[in-house]
């Protein structure tokens, strides 16, 4: 009777390193994921937090290195600042950015560790090319001047509010890295969760004025973006 609980132990132990091992070994993964994205810098300064989704696909070379295609949708809140009037002057006039981004990226991911290990830790590495698009919108009146490179806005002559509403984008290349863990859960199913750093090389501000000129003590500041996801997922 010992002996067969013991072979039923072993038998038992093999199967379940194979599950594991499985999971590890599948050539395709596809992942789905959520969480939170925090502006960083001073993108933060014209721009709010929000969140995300992430949707891609894995190529596994082998068990320590895979190739992922992914997309992004980050929504970021709104955040009001409020804008000096030129007339009439005196006063100023609340002028609201909301803001999302689609992100089309390229990664290698390197996993670390015993493959039949229940979690296994991986760096993520990559680039490609981000969509940001700004809505402005403003309740005030009145006539202002308003440059901001990360509302993609340039306007260096006084305009009324109205002629400053509406939406803009800017499509830039950028890069991401960063650390993220697997937890096996069954089969050929994952959990993960992820932290990554982004960052977007955007135009000048010059770009955005009609003119090609800007207000008297304004700089030609680059409009970088800078974005940190928190992402919880699954990968099948």
């Amino acid at each position: 009777m010992r002996r067969i609980g013991v072979s039923l132990a072993i038998v038992a132990a093999v199967l379940m390193g194979s599950t594991a091992a499985s999971a590890q070994d599948k050539k395709v993964q596809v992942n789905i994921g959520g969480g939170f994205t925090a502006t960083v810098g001073q993108v933060h300064d014209h721009l709010g937090n929000g969140g995300n989704f992430m949707l891609g696909v894995t190529f596994n070379v082998n068990p320590h290195l895979g190739i992922e295609a992914e997309y992004g949708y980050t929504p970021v809140g709104s955040k009001t600042l409020d804008i000096p009037v030129v007339a009439p002057s005196g006063s100023t006039t609340p002028i609201s950015a909301g803001h999302h981004m689609h992100q089309y990226t390229f990664n290698a991911l390197v996993h670390f560790g015993d493959l039949n290990a229940k979690a296994r830790p991986y760096a993520i590495v990559g680039g490609g090319i981000y969509d940001r698009v700004v809505q402005l919108t403003s309740p005030g009146t009145g006539v202002i001047t308003v440059c901001d490179p990360w509302w993609f806005v340039c306007y260096p002559v006084a305009v009324p509010v109205t002629n400053v509403l509406g939406e803009r984008s800017s499509t830039d290349f950028g890069m991401n890295y960063g650390v993220g863990v697997d937890i096996h859960l069954a089969g050929h199913v994952d959990a993960y969760v992820e932290a990554r750093f982004h960052y977007i090389w955007g135009p000048k501000l010059s770009s955005f004025s009609s003119s090609g000129t800007l207000p008297p003590g304004v700089t030609d500041q680059d409009a970088n973006g800078k974005y940190f996801p928190i992402t919880f997922g699954l990968r099948f």
